[in-house]
């Protein structure tokens, strides 16, 4: 649903009169961006999984982040004609405690005031590229025919919590109870969904142990 739908959803399950001077559109839309946010805050969920590609520069260990960056998945360092490395996270200290002197393939890296930051730092060994994967965060609903990232089948979710969001600002307990049960109800769904096997899980038992 786009933002025109998702709004009405939430004026018609709130009970929010057309024109209503105390919850206007903007504060529906408001109310929609929160929940969208607050879903995606519940989760590390797939639909907000990014690539960002980054070409290494011999002497430079740190590069910029997305504008939408959230969260690191992984790091994968590519060199020409070998299999792509999965760098390990190391602690900031470490990353400052570095020399940028101290070259070679990277092997590590690190978050660090809005940076990914290498460890060691590139050298003239490439020519090296970095895979990013990391999680985005949603962009703001302003126009009508904005759509959230999550997809379609999960918007009740966001009108549930929307609904919520509107309920409390009204004072209006036993509807914010009910949208927040949906709430609830609506994520289990969501992390049950992300399963790909729907088959029983056996688990596989070592002689002498649990597991």
């Amino acid at each position: 649903m786009r933002l025109q739908q998702l709004r009405e959803k939430v004026r018609n399950r709130s009970g929010v009169a057309s024109g209503d001077q105390y919850i206007t559109p903007h504060v529906i839309d408001d109310a929609i961006n929160q929940a969208v946010f607050l879903i995606d805050a519940e989760y590390h969920w797939p639909w907000l999984e990014a690539t960002q590609t980054i070409t290494l520069v011999a002497g430079d260990n740190s590069y910029a982040l997305p504008v939408d960056f959230e969260a690191t998945r992984s790091v994968l360092l590519n060199i020409t004609s070998q299999a792509s490395v999965t760098l390990y996270e190391v602690a900031p200290t470490l990353a400052l405690a570095q020399s940028t002197a101290d070259t070679g393939t990277p092997e590590g890296f690190t978050i660090l005031q809005g940076q990914l930051v290498l460890i060691p730092t590139p050298d003239n060994g490439g020519p090296y590229t970095l895979t990013h994967l990391y999680y985005r965060s949603s962009e703001e609903l302003v126009s009508d025919d904005d759509e959230p990232l999550i997809p379609d089948q999960y918007h009740p979710a966001i009108v549930a919590a929307a609904s919520s969001l509107i309920a409390a600002r009204q004072e209006q307990r036993s509807i914010k109870e009910a949208a927040d049960l949906d709430v609830a109800q609506w994520l289990r769904r969501m992390r049950s969904a992300l399963r790909q096997s729907t088959g029983p899980v056996v688990p596989r038992v070592r002689p002498g142990g649990w597991l």
